[in-house]
């Protein structure tokens, strides 16, 4: 989805990837919360293939070498890699604010805005850029 709004391809939205945020947390965190929650190891639309969890043992069956990788295209010799990049960890009907670790931004500017709408907040998760995280 960030590549589609990298490239504009994205209907109704054109305010570019510099003012996405990620706001994130560890499936522990989750956990620990008892909220419940499914893990696929790809695309969620794409049954059969994709299968869904919802133990933290299970979190092995997600292919975390292609979660590392900037480039996931499929090819001759691995043409499942990008259903498989977009596996997924859903939180059922609510996710608390208090459960977010952080929010990753491009550039000081969004992260200065941020910081400046946190201020306010009581919980004030830490903001960092992550230009690595854009295209």
């Amino acid at each position: 989805m960030l590549f589609a709004i990298h490239k504009g391809s994205v209907e109704g939205y054109a305010g570019g990837e510099l003012e996405v945020l990620h706001l994130f947390s560890t499936v522990e965190a989750v956990a620990a919360a008892g909220l419940g929650w499914v893990l696929s190891d790809g695309h969620a639309e794409m049954a059969p293939l994709t299968s869904f969890y919802n133990r933290l043992a299970d979190l092995d069956k997600i292919d975390w070498e292609i979660m590392k990788s900037r480039y996931w295209f499929d090819s001759d010799e691995h043409p499942d890699r990008k259903r498989r990049r977009q596996a997924e960890f859903l939180v059922h009907d609510f996710f608390p604010w208090q459960l977010i670790q952080g929010i990753g931004v491009f550039g000081e500017t969004t992260a200065t805005r941020v910081r400046e709408i946190l201020a306010k907040a009581n919980h004030k998760p830490e903001v960092s850029i992550k230009r690595g995280w854009y295209f």
